[in-house]
């Protein structure tokens, strides 16, 4: 019923949550992947959820939804650190919802 849904997302905090695509253009391993999302999602707490949403050879996209719009989130993932992978600075694609991350080993 949509009353449990509303709650739902007003519980999570995702009910005003700004919705986009994160990119990430690089070759990751399954648990590469999986430890990337909740780097993601502990160091940055304005991220309410990430869903991968398409897989490609050397590209992996994810629906993301934060409480902050893209561009000043784009910011705070130019801080993000990850154990082991590095990481370019995020490029905003801003006309396509998008923001890009190249990821290395």
């Amino acid at each position: 019923d949509l009353s449990l849904q509303v709650f739902e997302a007003s519980q999570k905090g995702t009910l005003s949550a700004e919705s986009f695509l994160l990119v990430m253009e690089g070759r990751l391993t399954l648990p590469q992947t999986e430890s990337l999302k909740e780097q993601f999602k502990n160091q940055v707490p304005e991220i309410k959820s990430i869903k991968e949403r398409r897989v490609a050879y050397a590209e992996r996209t994810f629906e993301v939804e934060s409480s902050e719009k893209i561009e000043v989130l784009a910011e705070k993932l130019k801080k993000f650190s990850s154990a082991g992978l590095k990481l370019s600075s995020p490029q905003v694609v801003l006309d396509k919802n998008e923001i890009h991350i190249g990821v290395s080993l």
